[in-house]
C-alpha cells in the first residue's frame, strides 16, 4: 500500500506544473469562467484519470478494485464537457 502511495505521489509530482496552472486559473479574479469550463481545463491538463480523481474528488480510487466505477465517472465527465 505505502509503495503504491509512492507511485501515486511521483506521478502527481511529475504533472507539478499542470497543477500550478490549475491553481493559478481557480485562484485568479476571472469570476466568469463557469465551473463547466474549469472542469474541461482540468480535463485537459491532467490526462492521468487515478490523479485526476484525486484531484476533483478528493479520494485514491484503485484501478484494480473499481475499474467500473472510474469508467463511469470517466464518462460522465466526457458527457458533461460535450
Amino acid at each position: 500500500m505505502i509503495h503504491s502511495l509512492q507511485i501515486i505521489a511521483e506521478r502527481t509530482a511529475n504533472n507539478y506544473w499542470k497543477f500550478e496552472v490549475i491553481d493559478s486559473i481557480r485562484m485568479s479574479n476571472n469570476s466568469n469562467l463557469a465551473q463547466i469550463d474549469y472542469m474541461k481545463i482540468v480535463d485537459i491538463l491532467l490526462d492521468d484519470v487515478e490523479i485526476k480523481d484525486i484531484y476533483l474528488h478528493g479520494g485514491i480510487i484503485s484501478n484494480k478494485i473499481r475499474p467500473q466505477e472510474n469508467d463511469r465517472r470517466r464518462e460522465l465527465l466526457m458527457n458533461t464537457l460535450k
